[in-house]
């Protein structure tokens, strides 16, 4: 058989013939090499813009009359600009008035406040104006109980340490906005323009786009991030591998400056926090209980024998991998078919995209031993991204690993190690619906210790 020669330009097609009848098959020949690619045919007239989708809510609104601060304990009727993502029962932030916890939803645009008396709040009969940032809270930890004196007696063996009180719930997320209905499609006509995508919704999280220096406790950083649509003046935030601050202003829709509050678990001052850190809301600390007395000191015991170490048993070895199987023959390439017919008119513009949502949780304590965390899922979401810190560091030799789960399948995993305190990797992109529950866990290596970390599981 001599080679194949060069294709010929395409004629114009000719006119069906009567279809002969079908002949013995043959045997199959050897494979011929491929044949030229038959012309692409034309593209049809693009349909009409579609109607732009609703914009996404975020948690986020502002008020739109002003109120009187009530009484520590007591309602205030407030009206906003949305209350589509609010909760009964959840933590709320007002610019310039404080912490409150919403009792009642009285419609789309009016919630009923209640006064949480936290540390910073505005004080009572003072007047909220109209257009502060209205944004989800943090549930403040309730203060313990100041212990009674005990008598002196004799001296006896000291007691065991008592256990860690359980980690407060999270306060429930936003629902998310409808979806704008789809227009209706309109009779074919001349290619028109593209119609502009909906804005998309302000969810409150966000991340630095500079390295910035960490500031002396109570003192102001300028600090710049990719959005601060969803701040507000004297709100709490927490910042990747930097720690708690207070927003002192908002410079602009891309700088905030932020002063630090010296929490526990902060960095220190002077170290550099990277740019690419995540910025989310954060709750009040709850206040510090008074000191108890101290009991009289009695005789120290007698310091009863160490026991032996266990041995440490051997990691098991690796199983191979198996082979790969063969890539098995490619079949012979069919002729070059007729030109197509006019494509149909092309599909509806897209509807607008659905505002950021997140999954925060803690701060949570973590351990030698491993913990694991349910977090229930508010809305339909998809996430990929996990965002730790710990107030410690593990150490020299010693680490916590964290893992994201949803059900048995891995969203993301990261590890703390040695001297960090944070840790961030991408993973896979996993949909999540509403009343689904989201797994976060933490196992250690080398005994680093008790400590507390927070955890952003994002998109």
């Amino acid at each position: 058989m001599g080679p194949t020669g060069p294709a010929g330009a395409t004629g114009a097609t000719g006119a069906a013939g009567s279809t002969g009848a079908t002949g013995d098959t043959g045997s199959t020949g050897d494979t011929g090499p491929t044949g030229p690619a038959g012309a692409t045919g034309d593209t049809g007239p693009t349909g009409p813009a579609g109607d732009t989708g609703a914009t996404g809510q975020g948690a986020f609104t502002a008020t739109t009359a002003d109120f009187s601060q009530p009484a520590v304990g007591s309602d205030v009727s407030v009206s906003v600009g949305s209350t589509a993502w609010m909760a009964v029962g959840e933590t709320l932030f007002v610019q310039s008035g404080g912490y409150y916890t919403v009792s009642a939803i009285t419609d789309g645009t009016t919630v009923v406040l209640n006064n949480t008396g936290d540390t910073g709040n505005t004080a009572p009969a003072a007047t909220i104006l109209s257009g502060s940032a209205v944004s989800a809270g943090g549930v403040a930890g309730p203060a313990g109980a100041t212990g009674d004196t005990g008598a002196t007696g004799p001296a006896g063996p000291a007691g065991p340490t008592g256990a860690t009180g359980d980690t407060g719930p999270i306060g429930p997320a936003g629902d998310t906005g409808a979806t704008g209905a789809t227009g209706d499609t309109g009779p074919t006509g001349p290619t028109g323009p593209t119609g502009d995508p909906g804005t998309p919704g302000q969810g409150a999280f966000t991340a630095t786009t500079a390295d910035f220096s960490q500031p002396a406790v109570g003192s102001d950083v300028s600090v710049s991030v990719e959005s601060t649509a969803w701040m507000a003046v004297g709100e709490t935030l927490f910042v990747q591998s930097g720690g708690y601050y207070t927003v002192s202003a908002i410079t602009d829709a891309t700088t905030v400056v932020l002063n630090n509050t010296g929490d526990t678990g902060s960095a220190a001052p002077a170290s550099t926090v990277l740019s690419g850190s995540a910025v989310s809301a954060g709750g009040v600390a709850g206040a510090t209980g008074p000191t108890g007395d101290t009991g009289a000191t009695g005789p120290t015991g007698l310091t009863g024998p160490t026991g032996p170490t266990g041995a440490t048993g051997d990691t098991g070895a690796t199983g191979a991998t198996g082979p790969t199987g063969a890539t098995g023959d490619t079949g012979p390439t069919g002729p070059t078919g007729p030109t197509g017919a006019t494509g149909p008119t092309g599909p509806t513009g897209p509807t607008g995209a659905i505002g950021t949502n997140f999954i925060a949780s803690g701060p949570a304590t973590i351990s030698n031993a491993g913990v694991t965390y349910n977090v229930p899922v508010p809305a339909t979401m998809t996430l990929s991204h996990l965002y730790v810190t710990s107030d410690i560091a593990p150490g020299g030799g010693r680490s916590y690993t964290f893992t994201a789960k949803k059900g048995a399948t891995t969203v993301a995993t990261c590890t703390i190690s040695g001297t960090a305190t944070s840790c961030n990797a991408a993973g896979t992109s996993t949909s999540f619906s509403a009343g689904d529950v989201l797994t976060w866990s933490q196992t250690s290596s080398g005994s680093p210790g008790t400590g507390t970390a927070s955890v952003a599981i994002a998109p």
